[in-house]
């Protein structure tokens, strides 16, 4: 999970797990009987680019040369792209299988 915080308003990393947990179970990821047995808190200082106007023709000039020397991105930082957990790991299967073929 992410949780996003400002630095005015920063939780202890306690307070976090104990959050998301109780969030999860709420949309019913978890079920109010499973535990988490492991969990890990990083704070990130910068986790999100801003983009630019100057960003849609310099990714059009970076992705033109890596699809001419043939390497295929996915997730996050293959793609320049924001992307959930989920949606890295589905660009993933899709690299994989425009490279080796489906399946």
């Amino acid at each position: 999970m992410e949780v996003y915080f400002t630095k005015d308003k920063a939780l202890p990393a306690a307070d976090m797990l104990t959050r998301a947990t109780d969030d999860m179970k709420k949309v019913g990821m978890l079920r109010a009987d499973d535990n988490v047995r492991v969990a890990q808190v990083r704070k990130i200082a910068y986790g999100n680019v801003l983009y630019d106007h100057a960003r849609a023709p310099a990714l059009a000039v970076v992705n033109d040369y890596l699809g001419r020397i043939g390497v295929v991105g996915c997730g996050r930082y293959g793609l320049w792209n924001y992307h959930w957990t989920d949606e890295s790991i589905v660009s993933g299967w899709q690299a994989a299988d425009s490279i080796l073929g489906p399946g």
